[in-house]
């Protein structure tokens, strides 16, 4: 009779990372301030970040490009998160919501998501270098999650935020389509089932969030990246993904936790063996 204890499921795997019993989470990484370091460092591809400010009353974006990113760098989801263009009256545009913003909306704005940040002896708020979309009709670029198990991708989550509600598809670790049957679970009515659009540098992409994942020395990571027109490049690295983990707009299947945390078994396998 086989006595060996049960391979952990995916997500009990993630309750020890959250609860701090796991030292190669990188928790770091959720800091994009500290993330666009190491990725100068190292040479990964990451938006260009125009200028750091502590708090959001010292925001000043007289300089600012036509189009940029604004957001936090140590808050999480799309907390804080704007899409600007300048207006020829002087106001900003924002893309996510379709609003038109004054410079004190924006501060205001970035105000209350200070006021809530836990973290702020490291924030900072970022004017990021905007990511023009790859796909026409599309003008906010798709954004593609790659779930990385050390050396190997095992899924990407692929979400359109052109849409509302947002839509999501799924691929697998070599990017051809997943098929959800057995894998993920939704009623698919806060969030919508999308349409696949594979990036013509998707191999690329692979290969970045695998460097990437392997220079951290983790076990898992998912790295979110765009496709722009200078080709692929890294948004942020999310050590704990709370879809999954809650279940807030879909789910995995018991079966597909189990082989998750099988792959997340083999990579940390994989990583005592390179040490």
């Amino acid at each position: 009779m086989d006595t060996s204890p049960a391979a952990k499921t995916w997500n009990q795997r993630m309750k020890i990372r959250n609860s701090g019993g796991e030292d190669t989470a990188n928790w770091w990484v959720n800091d994009k301030f500290k993330l666009h370091q190491f990725c100068d460092k190292n040479g990964f591809p990451m938006p260009e970040a125009y200028h750091f400010w502590k708090t959001p009353d010292e925001l000043d974006l007289t300089d600012a490009p036509v189009k940029f990113v604004l957001k936090p760098t140590v808050m999480f989801s799309a907390w804080g998160v704007m899409l600007l263009e300048r207006t020829s009256d002087g106001t900003f545009f924002e893309e996510l919501t379709g609003r038109s913003l004054s410079i004190d909306q924006i501060r205001s704005e970035q105000q209350r998501a200070y006021d809530i940040c836990k973290f702020k002896g490291s924030y900072r708020l970022m004017m990021e270098e905007r990511i023009e979309s790859s796909i026409p009709g599309k003008p906010i670029p798709f954004d593609y999650k790659v779930s990385v198990f050390y050396d190997t991708p095992e899924q990407v989550h692929q979400i359109d935020r052109n849409t509302n509600p947002i839509e999501f598809a799924f691929f697998d670790g070599s990017f051809e389509p997943l098929d959800l049957t057995g894998k993920i679970e939704s009623d698919w009515s806060s969030k919508g089932k999308g349409e696949h659009h594979r990036p013509p540098e998707h191999e690329e992409m692979l290969t970045i969030a695998t460097d990437l994942t392997k220079a951290l020395r983790t076990p898992f990571m998912r790295i979110d990246m765009f496709s722009g027109p200078s080709g692929p490049v890294v948004g942020e690295l999310t050590p704990s993904p709370g879809d999954a983990y809650y279940g807030n707009n879909f789910r995995y299947t018991d079966s597909y936790e189990i082989d998750l945390g099988k792959a997340w078994d083999a990579a940390e396998s994989r990583m005592g063996a390179q040490s």
